[in-house]
């Protein structure tokens, strides 16, 4: 038997352990490039906070919840399995604007810039299957129908995100089925549920049976919901037409994008920094590698500014590279979607914007510019643009001196 001493040095030597672990946690979470809606840095720090209090007196619940683990495992997941992580324990945000219904929904793991919704199961494998065949608020199963209606919620370029659920410690086999069942890919062991659980093979068969007995019925409310709402949230192919704004224009026609536009001193402010960013990633090129291939279009309030500011200030070349891009592109009438119409202006959601992004909203296009302000703002009044965000360069033309 442990004596009283050992007992507080183990404890000590565990709560040493969880605040190493939540420190390197914190460290790494820092170095990221995470959206700002990733709630993960506020998790750890909280967790932190609690080891800091559990010190004055130690005690194995204080220190060992399982929360620290869990969000290591997040980390280590997206480490392991994603090369472009953009957003951890993330949340998601929409007002009804017919209802003012609030939805809420928060991913463990989003990635692929937005193309990917991943869920990481710390639990064990065991506890999965105890929590399904007691038929528990929150199984995995519910949890896998959570994330389908709100990648529906919440599609990304129109098109619902791909689910993925991780189990670190294993999976029963019939909870993989029923979650693939729902177009949901599982990773991690699959391990026969009988091999975990005493239950008869009736009581199996028979929840097997109820679940595909809720699937049809899910299936025939889903199908009659969509109906309704095929224009709120169509799916369209990732090759969808490119709405280009004012800036994605600029990137394409301006002489610092091009060979030797660099190579001359600006009085600009601006254009030097511009100048120094395209040095070292060509903003043209980025763009042209998202968007060729697609159909361009603009509408008609972005071709008048347009035309109105390369007449101002565009020089001869640039002039003439917006000639020969107009001639590709296809002009649409302004027509912005309701939601987008609905949202309250602001030096940031400005009328113009609107009418621009809206617009493309409405068609079902993805619109090409460097204005992330507009898309975040948006984004916190519930509105989700599809969009394609590059760098920012101006006409630089008339402003080119000698080096």
């Amino acid at each position: 038997m442990r004596t009283k001493e050992e007992e507080e040095e183990e404890l000590m030597e565990l709560w040493k352990e969880r605040t190493a672990m939540a420190k390197k946690l914190e460290e790494e979470i820092r170095s990221m490039d995470l959206s700002r809606e990733s709630n993960i840095l506020g998790k750890v720090m909280a967790e932190v906070k609690s080891l800091q209090r559990a010190s004055r007196k130690l005690t194995r619940p204080s220190i060992d919840d399982g929360n620290l683990r869990h969000l290591r495992n997040v980390m280590d997941v997206a480490k392991r399995e994603y090369g472009t992580v953009n957003g951890l324990i993330r949340s998601f945000v929409l007002v009804s604007p017919k209802e003012g219904e609030l939805y809420k929904h928060s991913v463990d793991i989003v990635a692929e810039e937005g193309e990917v919704w991943a869920k990481v199961i710390s639990r064990t494998a065991k506890g999965v299957a105890i929590d399904w065949l007691t038929s528990s608020p929150r199984t995995v199963v519910h949890q896998g129908m959570i994330y389908v209606e709100h990648s529906y919620l919440f599609p990304h370029n129109f098109t619902p995100p791909r689910i993925v659920f991780h189990f670190e410690n294993g999976v029963p086999d019939l909870v993989a089925v029923k979650l693939e069942r729902m177009k949901i890919r599982v990773e991690g062991e699959r391990i026969p549920l009988k091999s975990l659980s005493d239950a008869p093979d009736d009581l199996l068969e028979e929840l097997m049976k109820e679940e595909e007995e809720e699937e049809e019925e899910g299936v025939e409310e889903d199908g009659e919901g969509d109906e309704g709402e095929e224009v709120d949230l169509p799916l369209i192919p990732s090759t969808a037409t490119v709405n280009l704004d004012v800036s994605a224009v600029f990137v394409l026609i301006s002489n610092l994008t091009h060979s030797g536009g660099c190579d001359h001193r600006f009085s600009s402010s601006l254009l030097r920094q511009q100048s120094v960013m395209e040095r070292k990633k060509g903003a043209r090129d980025q763009l042209l590698s998202l968007i060729e291939g697609r159909e361009w279009v603009v509408c008609q309030t972005t071709l008048e500014a347009v035309q109105s500011i390369v007449n101002t200030v565009g020089g001869p070349t640039e002039k003439g590279r917006w000639a020969e891009l107009e001639q590709r592109l296809r002009v649409v009438p302004d027509s912005p979607s309701d939601r987008s119409l609905e949202m309250d202006q602001s030096s940031r959601l400005n009328d113009r914007s609107i009418r621009v992004f809206g617009t493309a909203d409405k068609l079902q296009y993805v619109t090409a510019s460097a204005n992330k302000h507009f898309v975040q703002s948006a984004f916190h009044q519930g509105v989700h643009y599809a969009v394609i965000i590059h760098e920012s360069r101006a006409l630089s033309e008339q402003k080119e001196m000698p080096l």
